[in-house]
């Protein structure tokens, strides 16, 4: 049976959570846009606007450079 080092598990874990979280906050914002778009204000267009990447603290360690998408209108 092959053994994990510790570091390498560490690493591969960061990543898994990282990755789990980013996509779960792209499907939010496209949730919100399209929801936005298509029933609170129609007439008013919003789009989104790149990523800010803050260091999010969890009990279990920092995740750096977790990728937040944004919209123009900050709503």
């Amino acid at each position: 049976m092959t053994t994990i080092p510790q570091n390498n598990l560490n690493d591969l874990l960061e990543n898994l959570v990282k990755t789990m979280i980013q996509e779960k906050l792209e499907f939010i914002m496209k949730e919100e846009m399209s929801q936005f778009s298509q029933v609170e204000q129609p007439q008013i267009r919003n789009s989104r606007n790149g990523y800010f990447e803050p260091t999010l603290d969890t009990r279990y360690g920092k995740i750096d450079e977790l990728k937040v998408p944004r919209d123009r209108k900050g709503d």
